[in-house]
């Protein structure tokens, strides 16, 4: 059985309680929101932090998690991982001779 990260809490938590919110303002998933219901959507899934403490890791990955659903929805450029944008190293870097 696979092991659930931090990542992977917060992504599960977020997304229902988006659809939620989608089923109680009777949208369609995926429609686009207002400012207002915008704002809603983020006191609602602030509401519903899944972790004891706001702090250290989980914190984090719910924020991340956070926004990126939040880009999703509003068709926003996914934010990049510090991993993942690592530029390669420049030409002859990694020969010694």
């Amino acid at each position: 059985m696979k092991r659930t990260t931090w990542r992977d809490r917060a992504a599960t938590n977020i997304w229902h309680t988006i659809t939620r919110f989608y089923q109680a303002q009777t949208l369609p998933i995926g429609a686009t929101l207002n400012p207002t219901q915008l704002k809603q959507l983020k006191q609602a899934l602030t509401q519903n932090y899944p972790f004891d403490q706001r702090q250290y890791y989980p914190y984090t990955a719910w924020l991340l998690e956070r926004k990126a659903a939040i880009a999703r929805l509003t068709g926003a450029p996914l934010p990049q991982q510090s991993r993942q944008s690592n530029p390669p190293p420049p030409p002859g870097q990694l020969t010694l001779f």
